[in-house]
């Protein structure tokens, strides 16, 4: 099994990264709920929202890596002293993997 590892999305990295984490989503959600508009349409919605979000710096995403691949995302806020776990989102090919339990270790070590 490839390495985890695990890198905030960088400011100015969205154009490339959030359609892939959208993907991602979409690719999951697909299989307990069904999308009411086309790929493209509800991509365009998410985006509309997650684009202001990260800008605002109120929202921030996590992303988890398996060797050079995208395998996963946490979407999260800070309040206060209030963790928000948003959105947490897993390949379907890394889901059953050590991915989580790596993901919750490193959480630990830079959560207060």
């Amino acid at each position: 099994m490839s390495k985890f590892r695990f890198r905030d999305l960088e400011a100015g990295a969205g154009d490339k990264i959030l359609p892939l984490l959208f993907q991602i989503l979409y690719t999951n959600m697909s299989q307990i709920a069904t999308w009411e508009g086309t790929y493209k349409d509800d991509e365009s919605v998410w985006l509309s929202y997650i684009i202001p979000e990260l800008a605002s710096g109120r929202t921030k995403i996590l992303l988890m890596y398996a060797g050079e691949e995208i395998a996963g995302y946490f979407q999260y806020r800070i309040q206060g002293d209030t963790l928000y776990a948003d959105e947490l989102e897993i390949k379907r090919e890394y889901q059953r993997t050590f991915l989580f339990y790596r993901f919750c270790r490193h959480l630990r070590q830079w959560m207060p």
